[in-house]
């Protein structure tokens, strides 16, 4: 291993200071270092990695880290090294997760060679357990190996880490193959990622850990060959000796899922990891409603000493694996399935095209996506694409997020969310007026369908003139007159209102500190903005810190949500009862807190009823059903 350059922990010091204390190294790999490091705010230890700067020069492989960051620091999992925050400071980019006291599997390996074959299918059963939610939440890992795999020397658990790594430098794959750098490790790598392959799904991962469990047996890998490119070339064509020929004591069921698992097509793998992990505890691989999650089933199997299943919670168990299941299926957060159906009554608002050098109307350009979203949305029978989530498919789609949106752009996002009407406009001045012209099109053909326009005065409240845009477009489309002005729903404050909207940006690029001052900044102009206190609420909950401003705000957001849509007061409601759930568990009352996240499951679900493509709605119920289902 290089050790790293002397400077590099100074410079992370320096960049750091004020949040973190930097104490030593742990560990370097091909992507980056990994430091020990003390949270100064919550006073824990965290794990600080910091992305190698040779892989991450151009801004859109840094936007695309910061991007999957927020994704998987919403997976909640017991088996998964749980992200806390990231960031780029004085251009390193980094994120911090949990610290697991113990030693990675490779050192396990170095250490003793080989590993028992009960621990093996607890290792396994975990890790199937971890990708399985992983996977039914979009995310595929694409780099399962030895060094990834975390075991926790306090309760004994497989941890994964580095998820989002090297999907979020695989934008740029080109440009890292020519620095030398190969996006995964190539000796656990799936035959699809050997071939370069953009549309890998969980199989892969599935492969993957095939590969680590034989070694783990083995005592050596299933593929050895001398240069990256003959081992990838290996991985296409050689089939694996039979792992009995290596470990003849190795039991028929752990033996039947490696087996499968290194099968050269995916369709030929296991579907999902709870399958893997069901066999593992004597079931049925197809009945995956059936895998209790409990490794010591696994483990106990294969020792002769097997335990009963509890079957209490498997109703709520299938329930959630159904629900994030149809999240990946179409709905997902970052959009990373196939086009869905389109829907007319779904609208998606793009970022309007700024013709103006006016630098103090910047913040219209994106303000617009929030403010028209707000006032369309009062219209029932209409269903608008949130403004966090056109931002994350905008991101997503372009990289760049201030580049202009065309019309191309714009249909091609609008399918991604399901929507069927894209709005497009441009904000222009003239003297001392605004105008804002929006325009409708149908996103199948890319007909425009109608143009709505207003005018006002440069000093005034901008709102008023989108809130016009609003009303105009929905009269084009046949709505109803609105009754609740956009100042209601939000906050009379001009100030308080643009911090709201820095706020979600912060969040967005998954800048929870700063993300935490503009929405505190926003709720001290105005105590009563319901949506400022939700997100402060969500925010602090992403970096978990479940404190009393946590819980305060969710109380609060719900207490001053009255004046907003119904859609939106469920989902604020929602998160409060979430939020309850989280406290009553950490005070061990847990039957309150299955209460609570039952309740907190029940509002989206309401709304999935009438919208299928809500993402926001899907993400609140699969968060809700998984907390219920483990009670964790």
């Amino acid at each position: 291993m290089t050790a790293p350059t002397p400077d590099l922990q100074a410079r992370l010091t320096q960049a750091l200071a004020g949040q973190y204390v930097i104490e030593r190294v742990l560990g370097q790999g091909g992507m980056g270092t990994v430091f020990l490091a003390r949270d100064e705010t919550l006073d824990r230890p965290v794990a600080i990695k910091v992305i190698s700067p040779d892989v991450t020069g151009s801004a859109e492989i840094r936007q695309r880290f910061l991007l999957e960051a927020r994704t998987v620091a919403r997976l909640r999992h017991p088996n998964i090294v749980s992200v806390y925050a990231a960031g780029e400071s004085d251009g390193l980019l980094w994120f911090a997760m949990e610290f697991v006291p113990g030693e990675s599997l490779r050192e396990r390996l170095q250490t003793d060679g080989t590993v028992p074959s009960d621990a093996v299918a607890a290792i396994v059963h975990d890790l199937a357990m971890a990708l399985d939610d992983a996977h039914a939440a979009g995310i595929v890992h694409r780099d399962v190996k030895p060094e990834n795999i975390l075991l926790d020397a306090q309760s004994g658990r497989a941890m994964l880490t580095d998820f989002g790594v090297a999907r979020a430098l695989s934008a740029a794959d080109s440009r890292l193959t020519g620095a030398g750098f190969v996006l995964g490790s190539p000796r656990y790598m799936s035959p699809e990622q050997a071939t370069g392959e953009e549309n890998i799904d969980g199989r892969s991962d599935l492969y993957s850990l095939g590969l680590v469990a034989y070694e783990m047996l083995a005592g050596r890998p299933v593929i050895t060959a001398e240069t990256p490119a003959a081992i990838l070339i290996k991985h296409l064509t050689e089939e694996p000796t039979p792992l009995r020929e290596l470990a003849a004591d190795v039991p028929d069921a752990l033996n039947t899922v490696i087996a499968r698992a290194l099968l050269k097509k995916p369709e030929d793998r296991y579907a999902r990891g709870r399958s893997m992990a069901a066999v593992l505890e004597g079931r049925d691989p197809d009945d995956v409603t059936l895998a209790s999650g409990n490794r010591s089933i696994a483990a106990g199997r294969l020792s002769g000493v097997t335990k009963p299943a509890t079957r209490s919670r498997m109703p709520l168990l299938a329930g959630a694996v159904a629900v994030v299941a149809a999240v990946a299926a179409g709905v997902a957060l970052l959009g990373g399935g196939g086009d869905a159906e389109a829907n007319e009554r779904a609208w998606l608002v793009a970022p309007f095209e700024l013709q103006t050098a006016d630098a103090s109307l910047d913040w219209l350009r994106e303000g617009a996506v929030n403010m028209l979203g707000l006032t369309l949305s009062q219209w029932n029978d209409l269903s608008v694409v949130d403004y966090e989530r056109t931002l994350d498919l905008l991101r997503a789609e372009q990289g760049d997020e201030t580049r202009r949106v065309g019309l191309a752009d714009a249909r091609q996002i609008a399918r991604r969310a399901s929507a069927g009407t894209v709005v497009l406009g441009t904000i222009s001045t003239a003297n001392d007026s605004l105008f804002v012209v929006a325009r409708r099109y149908d996103v199948a053909s890319g007909r425009r369908l109608d143009e709505a326009t207003a005018g006002a005065p440069l000093s005034g409240d901008h709102r008023a003139v989108f809130e016009r845009i609003a009303r105009e477009l929905l009269n084009l489309a046949g709505g109803p007159v609105l009754t609740m002005e956009l100042a209601q729903q939000t906050t009379a404050s001009v100030e308080a209102y643009r911090a709201y909207l820095d706020g979600i940006g912060a969040l967005n690029r998954w800048q929870l500190l700063r993300a935490d001052s503009l929405l505190e900044h926003a709720v001290t102009l105005d105590s009563t903005f319901a949506l400022a206190h939700y997100k402060r609420s969500l925010g602090l909950g992403w970096q978990n810190r479940l404190d009393s401003t946590y819980q305060a705000s969710a109380e609060r957001a719900v207490a001053f949500a009255t004046r907003l849509p119904s859609r939106q007061r469920e989902i604020i409601t929602a998160h409060r009862d979430l939020s309850r759930g989280f406290l009553a568990a950490r005070e061990s009352s847990y039957e309150d807190a299955r209460a609570a996240w039952q309740q907190a499951a029940s509002r989206p679900a309401t709304l999935l009823a009438t919208d299928s493509t809500d993402a926001e709605a899907w993400y609140g119920l699969a968060d809700a059903e998984y907390h219920a289902a483990s009670n964790t």
